[in-house]
């Protein structure tokens, strides 16, 4: 849902593509999110087969709701962690995501 606040009626592979997801992984989640009115699905008016993503109201309020811990939770575990090992594991982690 986050990806969807930056991205502006996105297609569903675009958003996999920017969080370097399956797209069909992906598709799950939305239609998760979707089925709970947090996302809007429609279709694209460039090619009728595809279908562009949206964040509703109500989707924006739950992330407003989340961002706190969202944003704070890491910062959390960081601090639980040994000395250094935050670190590397920032770095690890920056590796995989690319």
């Amino acid at each position: 849902m986050v990806a969807l606040q930056s991205m502006k009626a996105a297609r569903p592979r675009q958003v996999a593509k920017a969080l370097g997801m399956d797209q069909t992984t992906v598709t799950a989640a939305v239609n998760a999110f979707a089925r709970r009115g947090l996302v809007g699905i429609a279709g694209d008016a460039e090619d009728s087969r595809a279908k562009r993503l949206s964040s509703t109201d109500a989707g924006r309020a739950v992330l407003v709701l989340a961002a706190p811990v969202w944003l704070l939770e890491p910062a959390a575990l960081a601090a639980e962690m040994p000395v250094g090992e935050a670190e590397v594991l920032a770095r690890i982690l920056g590796g995989v995501a690319g």
